[in-house]
């Protein structure tokens, strides 16, 4: 398996404790190379009731952000109407800068 996603409500202690809203559709991908795990990537979909996932996005981001760089690379950004928040294995070498573009929503 390279891919598996699963529900953003479903992901347990990797959703958030907050205000924030995430958007029904929102979903947790993690990403495998032949050595294992390399990305955990929440990708935040807005709906009706929840029209700006940016305010989780922050949330999200501001989790990772004091994990040092030499062990994991975060990074967030906006693609088609996704907030997107990468965590990375600094390791994953040429795999690093690729992200996440939203294609057909």
């Amino acid at each position: 398996v390279h891919y598996l996603g699963i529900p953003f409500a479903a992901s347990g202690p990797l959703r958030l404790s907050g205000q924030a809203c995430t958007g029904a559709r929102s979903y947790v991908v993690f990403l495998f190379n032949d050595q294992g795990l390399f990305r955990i990537s929440y990708r935040l979909l807005p709906d009706k009731t929840c029209v700006d996932t940016t305010d989780a996005a922050r949330a999200i981001f501001a989790r990772y952000v004091p994990i040092g760089p030499g062990v994991a690379l975060s990074v967030r950004y906006h693609t088609g109407n996704a907030d997107v928040v990468d965590i990375t294995d600094p390791t994953a070498s040429f795999l690093i800068p690729i992200r996440w573009h939203q294609g057909g929503i």
